[in-house]
């Protein structure tokens, strides 16, 4: 028998003594002694099989399992003009900030200096 069954065995046993003032504690104190559940384990079985007594539908909250996102898959490319700030040493490049507008390049230039150029640079590329 499985441990559903079981609970809905042991909740028709207590039924029968026709005390519901005290129905809910007995069934999940016998849920935790002879199904060796947890409270939160055995309140849940409780409200799940009371339900099903009743005839009522019984709802799996497991959230669903997250999609897989097929990492090899191609994906459109969308390009945008790049802007790139840039401090230069001997004709090397030494520090290098992104942007996709010139005006926030421009603006990050007037702030700490260096250069503007339209297009991605990378650190050590020679000018």
């Amino acid at each position: 028998m499985s441990k559903a069954e079981l609970a809905v065995q042991i909740y028709n046993e207590e039924v029968a003594k026709n005390d519901e003032s005290t129905l809910r504690k007995r069934t999940i104190a016998r849920f935790k002694s002879e199904l060796s559940m947890g409270d939160a384990g055995a309140s849940t079985y409780y409200q799940n099989t009371k339900k099903k007594a009743n005839g009522e539908k019984v709802v799996n909250y497991r959230p669903k399992p997250k999609e897989t996102v097929d990492q090899h898959e191609e994906k459109p490319v969308v390009t945008k003009p790049m802007w790139s700030r840039y401090d230069m040493d001997d004709g090397v490049v030494t520090a290098v900030d992104c942007f996709y507008s010139l005006e926030e390049a421009q603006q990050s230039c007037d702030e700490e200096g260096g250069y503007v150029i339209d297009r991605e640079v990378n650190i050590g590329e020679r000018f």
